[in-house]
């Protein structure tokens, strides 16, 4: 067996792999756009038995589809470096082939890779919806309404954590796994997917009112192209890859268990889910300046901004019911970098004056990582180049300053602390800054 992030992931039907051999990757387009969820990663086990038993041998120089799908293209990427040594069966007693050097610092020599923040899942598996709010709000377990792109609406849960945060943490600054044009080539990475493939299939088994998206555009406007066994182009659409257990893909995976333990209502089929919960409208009730841009660098770093009353949605919602809990959402908006290597970063809210962020994890909001910064940063003829958007529920942050009497209604204060492992500490890579180009909040 085989596990990554303490999750066993190499499924039972083994065997049914090599009836299958499509190269059903998961690719990564932001937010909701198709591609990121899409089924059937193809994991070590599947690679190794059938790509090194079948393409391998019988093309000269496999356009391998191993793909991290971007903003306008799929980036194809040729497997020759990793798979070098892919001329038979594989003896692991004598060859390494998944051992790559362009990893974070320690990774291969026994350090833990990344912090328990990076590998967290419970906040994207307590997602109750998957599409996203369109601007300001919660975030859903997918992310929000966009087109195949890098950038564009804000990250969605899974996207953020564990997706980004472990791909900043297995490649570290400059490793392959942070970049996306390599970073399917580092083994990690197929583990890293076919976890992210399974958390899916937790997240649509641990409530009946989980649904995936059921918009055209989601499901059938855009065909991904692979390349089979043979060499051929074959291309499916994510409507063909929703269930594990369909034909195409006919797999499982060993655990399929909820770690949130939560009791929701009784889970009915997949294919009889078709509606989806409607979100609060939310509201901003302050912001920075978007005329000056916030430059995060090595060192921590504060910015703060006033706050006003709710003047519209969230006051009606306070009105309808006023013992329903508000909640506080804070946007990290037009995240760019000008080039690598950068740092990931941990967000606090209301930090002491004098104090250390790292001493109050109850004030931490979230994780903004590396992974996808600089790529969502460059302008193509399809988008601006406006950088990634994260937004954090800090509904509980707010509730426990209220509840100590350190909540002020008319301003807050967020702090960036870039987020090192032990072993990242250790490098002391030099890295690049980071641009923020504004940081708000919400009501709902």
């Amino acid at each position: 067996m085989i596990t990554f992030q303490g999750t066993t992931l190499l499924p039972r039907m083994e065997r049914r792999f090599r009836r299958h051999p499509i190269s059903k990757l998961s690719g990564r387009g932001a937010s909701t756009a198709p591609g990121f969820f899409s089924r059937g990663i193809a994991l070590i086990y599947f690679i190794s038995s059938i790509y090194c038993a079948r393409s391998f041998r019988s093309l000269a120089a496999p356009p391998i589809g191993l793909c991290h799908i971007g903003t306008t293209a799929i980036r194809r990427i040729r497997a020759r470096a990793v798979f070098r040594h892919c001329s038979g069966p594989l003896n692991f007693q004598t060859e390494r082939p998944l051992l790559v050097s362009e990893r974070v610092n320690g990774a291969n020599s026994g350090h833990q890779i990344g912090t328990p923040a990076d590998a967290e899942n419970s906040t994207c598996l307590g997602k109750p919806l998957f599409i996203n709010n369109s601007t300001g709000g919660a975030t859903g377990f997918g992310g929000g309404r966009t087109g195949f792109s890098h950038a564009g609406g804000v990250t969605g849960g899974c996207e953020a954590v564990p997706h980004n945060t472990m791909h900043g943490a297995v490649g570290g600054p400059t490793g392959w796994m942070s970049a996306f044009n390599t970073a399917p080539l580092d083994p990690i990475f197929w583990l890293h997917h076919a976890n992210l493939d399974r958390l899916w299939v937790v997240w649509l088994k641990g409530n009946s009112k989980h649904v995936n998206p059921t918009m055209a555009a989601w499901l059938t406007a855009v065909r991904f192209g692979f390349h089979d066994a043979g060499g051929s182009v074959v291309s499916i659409t994510p409507s063909q890859v929703l269930d594990t257990r369909d034909a195409l893909l006919d797999y499982m995976y060993e655990d399929e268990s909820d770690p949130l333990h939560t009791a929701g209502p009784a889970v009915a089929p997949l294919a009889a889910r078709t509606t989806m919960e409607i979100q609060r409208i939310p509201e901003m009730v302050g912001a920075t300046d978007t005329q000056q841009a916030i430059t995060v660098g090595q060192e921590s770093s504060s910015v703060q901004f006033a706050l006003q009353a709710p003047t519209g949605p969230a006051l009606t919602l306070d009105a309808a019911d006023p013992t329903a809990p508000r909640e506080v959402h804070l946007n990290i908006e037009n995240i760019t970098a000008t080039g690598r290597p950068i740092e990931s970063y941990e967000v606090y809210v209301n930090v002491p004056d004098g104090d250390t962020p790292e001493n109050h994890p109850e004030l931490m909001a979230g994780l903004i990582p590396r992974f996808g910064i600089f790529e969502a940063s460059r302008p193509t003829l399809e988008h601006a180049g406006d950088g990634l958007n994260y937004a954090f529920d800090i509904t509980a942050v707010v509730a426990g300053l209220q509840k100590l009497g350190k909540w002020d209604p008319s301003n807050i204060r967020i702090t960036f602390v870039p987020h090192r492992s032990e072993a990242e500490r250790t490098a002391a890579t030099s890295t690049l800054p980071i641009r923020i180009g504004r940081v708000s909040l919400y009501f709902a």
